[in-house]
């Protein structure tokens, strides 16, 4: 059998993206202020995320909209940088609060 791996996939494998260094102050008043151990303002952060995170397609989303009149129109977003730092969010998140709060986060996200 011949498995095939695409120089896309090979990369999503092996590139992975620090928002936070170990044994330092990962945020600033809730902000992350590092990437890969680098200092950045939180607009060069979202800039940075939002060009490593998008180029393997993540935080894509797309869907129908329902207007006033019945019509529907396809809407695509893309949030790369948002996709990750939720992602890292969650993933804090789970380590640190009980069962219980994540799953009352996760209703009160699905509800606001």
């Amino acid at each position: 059998m011949l498995i095939e791996t695409s120089e896309r996939q090979a990369a999503r494998a092996v590139e992975a993206v620090a928002i936070v260094p170990a044994r330092s102050a990962p945020c600033e008043k809730g902000l992350p202020i590092t990437v890969d151990g680098r200092a950045l303002e939180f607009g060069a952060i979202i800039d940075e995320l939002n060009h490593r995170v998008g180029k393997f397609g993540y935080g894509r989303y797309s869907g129908l909209e329902h207007l006033d009149r019945g019509e529907k129109v396809l809407e695509v977003r893309e949030m790369p940088a948002a996709w990750i730092l939720l992602k890292a969010l969650r993933h804090l998140e789970t380590a640190c609060l009980s069962e219980r709060l994540v799953r009352e986060n996760m209703d009160v996200e699905q509800t606001g």
